[in-house]
């Protein structure tokens, strides 16, 4: 009965070594083994999309054309007069009712976070040129808007490989719309559900498909440092 009970014993204690021995070895292979580790944390990309939905956003917004002349003698120096010495407006509000963009242009800065990588933050400025036309009853105008987005960004990335790494993510931040008479403000936004980064370790292209007032679709060229 001893002997059964040290045969056991030492069977136990050489299957025990055996197992610490295999722990061993994994944990020597997984430290050999090269783990894809962010060198370069920093990136700057510029990007190019396809209209936004700017105009769903800050609809309704009144555009601003130089009032026509009200005197009796249709004089635009009259009705100049007339606006000082009476506190009349010598612009007008229209009502937009066409809008065309040219598509939304955008610089980034972003950093992922050093001890968890798959986490990227970043701010950005974003730029779209468009015309728009408005009127009332009494005349029709077009007038060129210029549109800036300063917003933050955060990146999610769950899928991380050297060459190409898969990610989404959301935007948000503060919109300014500039006819050339006032500055409208609104909230800008935008949510990217999928973008795929592809290149080496420090020049980068990638391309998004999301919605919001960056567009349906994005390219964009970065540089990581």
């Amino acid at each position: 009965m001893k002997g059964k009970i040290t045969f056991l014993l030492v069977l136990l204690v050489v299957l025990a070594a055996n197992v610490q021995a295999q722990n061993k070895d994994k944990k020597k292979d997984k430290e050999s083994k090269p783990q894809y580790n962010e060198t370069h944390l920093n990136e700057i990309y510029f990007e190019y999309g396809t209209p936004g939905v700017i105009w769903g956003t800050v609809e309704p917004i009144l555009i601003k054309t130089e009032r026509i002349a009200t005197s009796p003698l249709g004089e635009s120096l009259l009705t100049l007069i007339e606006d000082i010495l009476f506190g009349g407006s010598l612009y007008e509000d229209l009502e937009i009712y066409g809008f065309k963009c040219y598509g939304v242009a955008a610089l980034s800065y972003q950093r992922r976070v050093r001890d968890q990588q798959w986490l990227g933050l970043g701010f950005e400025v974003s730029y779209a040129y468009s015309r728009v036309k408005g009127g009332n009853e009494e005349e029709t105008a077009e007038v060129p808007v210029h549109i800036f987005m300063p917003t933050f960004n955060v990146n999610f990335y769950y899928f991380r490989r050297p060459v190409i790494e898969i990610y989404s993510g959301l935007t948000a931040g503060l919109g300014m719309w500039m006819d050339g008479k006032e500055t409208t403000f609104f909230y800008a936004g935008h949510f990217n559900a999928l973008g795929v980064s592809v290149g080496g370790k420090q020049l980068r292209a990638h391309c998004e498909i999301g919605a919001g007032m960056k567009g349906t679709i994005n390219i964009g060229l970065g540089y990581k440092f």
